[in-house]
């Protein structure tokens, strides 16, 4: 081959890999994610989409002007896409779950800290279906807007990333709107929780749902929204055993969603849940929370023990929720 030849193919390469590159713009940047929909009137709907996204990923400052993609599907058939925007505060929330002298010292404010930091951002947006149907689905493969992708964080400990794609986070949600309207269960707890190496651990994603329905849990495999097939768990961790633990303290309880383990490495273990909603024995909906399970050491402090009882040591934040940090009490 002539060399102007030569030199004009690989012209040709660079400037295809830079245009791609112009288009798709892959961020490792992204700790947990909650989708769920809620009922508004008639057939209209609000998709809402939380992320979680790590703060020592230099693409977090694309989330405040991102807009995320969700497709609309009846059953295998693409109906719609819909777009979402950001509910204020637009810049996010930090959401680090440590204690108040440890406030300033996270990832969010000391991009040098060891403490992981963590932003929160929703999105929202209304979709009104065409009809009734017993296979709605709203599906994120994603897609941000823009060209901009949400991509896992590199620093997740159970599964393999493609050094080249990045591993894109892909959750659904479905519908059976023949007959009931249906709300998606809502998490009170943020999935992103901090637990010490060698302490025995628990973790409840604390759902409530709105219309009261019954409520199944399982842990089911992250899907990579670049192939829309399960992610590839580094052995011995799977789906259902996504964490590293003491042998024998991994417990998980599908009528509540509840996590007990003892962690035995330093970590950042993917987690998926898939939850479904029944009404006199109907399958509702399902819903689907992305998270990430960190284990830390050393821990300047041990987490609390016991039954929580009344509230003499502590803040209780909500009905579900009680802080207590290693200076009270």
């Amino acid at each position: 081959m002539p060399a102007i030849l030569r030199s004009g193919l690989r012209a040709f390469i660079v400037i295809a890999i830079l245009s791609l590159s112009a288009i798709r713009s892959y961020g490792s940047h992204i700790f947990g994610v909650d989708m769920y929909y809620t009922h508004v009137a008639g057939n209209t709907y609000t998709i809402h989409l939380v992320i979680y996204g790590d703060c020592s990923g230099a693409a977090i400052g694309s989330l405040p002007t991102s807009t995320p993609v969700i497709g609309i599907y009846n059953g295998d058939t693409h109906i719609s896409d819909v777009t979402l925007g950001i509910v204020t505060p637009s810049a996010g929330v930090e959401v680090t779950p440590v204690c108040a002298s440890e406030a300033s010292n996270t990832t969010c404010t000391n991009p040098s800290s060891a403490i992981p930091g963590i932003k929160k951002f929703v999105y929202t947006a209304n979709v009104t279906l065409s009809g009734t149907s017993t296979v709605w689905r709203f599906l994120f493969t994603g897609n941000m807007g823009g060209g901009s992708l949400a991509g896992r964080s590199n620093s997740i400990t159970n599964i393999t990333i493609p050094p080249l794609t990045g591993s894109l986070i892909q959750l659904v949600d479905t519908l059976n709107n023949t007959t009931y309207d249906n709300s998606n269960a809502v998490y009170n707890t943020i999935p992103t929780p901090f637990f010490c190496i060698n302490v025995p651990a628990n973790f409840n994603p604390a759902a409530v749902d709105p219309d009261g329905d019954s409520l199944v849990f399982y842990l089911v495999p992250a899907i990579d929204g670049n192939t829309g097939s399960s992610v590839s768990y580094i052995s011995p961790y799977t789906a259902t055993a996504p964490l590293g633990v003491t042998a024998g303290t991994f417990t998980f309880g599908s009528a509540t969603g509840q996590l007990s383990f003892t962690p035995n490495i330093v970590q950042k273990g993917l987690v998926v849940y898939n939850v479904e909603e029944y009404h006199a024995g109907v399958l509702r909906g399902t819903s689907q929370r992305e998270m990430s399970v960190v284990v830390l050491s050393p821990c300047t402090t041990d987490p609390p023990t016991g039954e929580i009882g009344t509230a003499t040591a502590g803040t209780i934040v909500d009905s579900t929720q009680f802080e207590v940090c290693g200076s009270v009490g």
